[in-house]
């Protein structure tokens, strides 16, 4: 079945999303904590979304090809001139142009040595280069490919990882797996040079947290140049320099 071809984009206000459900809260460093008490929000109707959107925008995306299709949106990225859409369910990641037009596709599957296996997650650096995360196999690797799509290099990685966000200076931030076996294991956030070696790491992912815990997929969000991130095993929302630096949380107290 072809994907719709009207896809609606929001932009909407900070922190509105989190995760919810039975929770074992993090140790927080010694950052800037701000409580939300959460049963003090009002229910304010479906109607209301307009009092949090800051622009809409509905954009025909191209199905003149089979590699622009999709089934399932799990994330999209948008900058000044792309419109990028990851759907892992079909194992693949889209380019459109800002006009829904279609580019092409982002590698291939297989086992070849520039295919991957699974995509887990992508992200776009400062000269447009795509980085993405192959997350099966022995090891999780990290794939390059450059802005006309052409396959630029991959490496394993030291650590296991689910989700990457490419900062300033080459740096790479990772949210890590629960089950990591590899380098800065039991932590949550690891920022790296463009060597994949690390800088920092933040966060301690609970003892109490099982391997095996199922949490649907989860990303770092960026809203008013402001990186967050949000797990389904705590009540935080955290946020990031653009070094990668921790500088602040937000606790929901729910």
């Amino acid at each position: 079945m072809k994907n719709k071809l009207i896809i609606g984009f929001l932009i909407v206000s900070p922190l509105f999303y989190i995760g919810c459900g039975t929770k074992s809260e993090q140790l927080v460093p010694n950052v800037e904590i701000e409580k939300i008490d959460f049963f003090s929000f009002k229910n304010m109707g479906a109607g209301s979304l307009n009092a949090v959107i800051k622009e809409k925008k509905y954009i025909k995306l191209d199905d003149s090809d089979d590699d622009f299709l999709f089934r399932h949106v799990d994330k999209i990225k948008i900058d000044e001139t792309r419109i990028y859409v990851l759907d892992t369910w079909q194992n693949k990641l889209i380019v459109f142009e800002r006009n829904g037009v279609g580019i092409g596709k982002v590698g291939d599957v297989g086992q070849g040595p520039e295919e991957y296996l699974q995509l887990t997650d992508f992200d776009i650096n400062e000269v447009g280069d795509i980085y993405f995360i192959d997350g099966m196999g022995n090891a999780d690797r990290l794939f390059v490919f450059n802005k006309n799509l052409q396959f630029v290099s991959v490496r394993k990685l030291p650590f296991g990882a689910n989700n990457i966000k490419c900062l300033p200076n080459n740096k790479l931030l990772f949210g890590l797996e629960i089950g990591n076996k590899g380098e800065n294991a039991s932590k949550v956030i690891a920022v790296t040079n463009a060597d994949l070696q690390t800088e920092q790491s933040h966060l301690e992912y609970s003892e109490h947290i099982d391997d095996g815990y199922w949490r649907s997929p989860y990303r770092f969000g960026e809203i008013d140049n402001v990186t967050q991130y949000n797990i389904q095993t705590d009540n935080y929302i955290y946020e990031f320099s653009s070094d990668g630096s921790l500088v602040k949380a937000y606790l929901f107290d729910f």
